[in-house]
């Protein structure tokens, strides 16, 4: 399921519009990710393409996806919700 939900939202968005993304080098990212969201990296993967995308979610709920060029991450989406071992203190 998180399979399909994540195409979906890559699916979404265009190379394109990298420009008008929340762009920043990896440290930076996870350190605002942290401190305004308490998100942590949950998993990382790479497109079929070979871009890496690394996916943030904290307790609570809120999530994002962020895609690598090189050095520098790109927020590609956000959102509620994120369920996972990870982040609800469920393990298997």
């Amino acid at each position: 399921m998180i399979r399909i939900t994540l195409a979906a939202a890559l699916a979404a968005f265009s190379f394109g519009a990298w420009g008008q993304q929340a762009c920043m080098p990896r440290d930076v990212l996870v350190q605002a990710l942290e401190q305004r969201f308490k998100e942590t990296s949950v998993a990382t993967a790479l497109t079929d393409s070979g871009e890496q995308i690394e996916i943030f979610a904290s307790r609570p709920g809120s999530w994002t996806i962020a895609m690598a060029r090189g050095d520098i991450y790109c927020v590609v989406v956000t959102g509620q919700g994120w369920k996972s071992p990870e982040t609800t203190g469920r393990g298997a």
